[in-house]
Formats: structure tokens, sequence, C-alpha cells
């Protein structure tokens, strides 16, 4: 379940998570880790493991398809493995938007989402956590980092088959991802 740190406090309730997450106008859901393979409690995976988390979860990716318009999707997995890691984190640790929805579902692992606030210049954490969905919108300032595990796998899902491109502050350089 997804936590919020903002302003002095936690948030672990996932009603309230959900609900200030909405007011910041970012969507998120649980969709839940009961069909993700015992197999996956790593985040090193193979082609097929990826393919059989992407296949068992087509029924809420279709319907974020249809909702959103979205072209494709596919998935990402992070670890200590991961060659170049720490440079990979560097890039999504700069305060960027993109012209494209990002959008997460955590299938193992965990990640901090650092979202600018709706109102206000200050930014608030969101800990994604296994069966968590998170939509972030075209345009919302933010950065992303792993946790001390440093390991997360994530189905993504895009308006475009180029993915996403992060669009830096002016001090720092862009990069696609």
């Amino acid at each position: 379940m997804a936590v919020i740190r903002a302003r002095g406090k936690t948030i672990t309730n996932q009603a309230e998570v959900t609900q200030y997450l909405a007011d910041n106008g970012i969507e998120f859901a649980s969709w839940g880790t009961e069909r993700v393979p015992k197999s996956v409690s790593s985040t090193v995976l193979s082609p097929e493991q990826k393919q059989e988390i992407l296949d068992l979860y087509k029924p809420e990716i279709d319907a974020l398809v249809a909702k959103n318009g979205y072209v494709t999707s596919d998935m990402v997995a992070l670890s200590p493995a991961t060659p170049k890691l720490d440079d990979i984190l560097a890039i999504f640790k700069k305060e960027h938007y993109h012209d494209d929805d990002e959008v997460r579902f955590v299938a193992a692992g965990r990640g901090i989402f650092s979202l600018k606030h709706k109102t206000g210049d200050d930014y608030y954490d969101c800990e994604v956590t296994p069966g968590d969905l998170i939509v972030v919108p075209a345009n919302t300032w933010h950065y992303f980092e792993l946790c001390d595990d440093k390991s997360i796998a994530c189905v993504r899902v895009f308006k475009t088959k180029d993915g996403w491109v992060a669009n830096f502050k002016p001090e720092a350089k862009s990069a696609t991802a």
C-alpha cells in the first residue's frame, strides 16, 4: 500500500492516500499482486516473466488504454544487478515533467515519486509498493528514486510508441528513457 509523506505528516490509510493524490491531480488505484507469479519476488525478470505479468494484467491495462488513449505497454525491472543503475537513477532524480502521462503499476519492489503539490512550490513523497498503480499526468513536475533496496519492477503504459521524454529544468539536460 502506498504511503504519502507531506508537510510534516505521514498518510498510510488507503482511502486517505487515494484522496490526497486525487486532490493533487494524481490517479491512484490498487491492482493487487495476487496474479503476480511467486517467481517474481525478485526484480530481475526474464523477457518471459515480463510478458507473463503483462498478460495477467491485460484487463486492467486494456481499461486504461480505452479510458486514456494509451497505445503501448511494457515492463521495466531495475535492481542492483542492472548495468549502470546509478547513472539511470541519477537521471530519474532530476526534477522533470513529461508531455505524456507517467503510468506505473508496481509488480515488485518499491520506489518514491516526489510530486509537486498542486498548490504551492513544495513537493510531497508517494512511496509506491507492489500492487499500486499511479498515473502522474503530463506536465506534472516530479522526480523519482528507488528505496534503499534499489529494486522495482513496473508495468509502464504510454500514449506513444516512443515512451516518455523527460523535460528537465533548464539547468539539467534532457534524456529519453
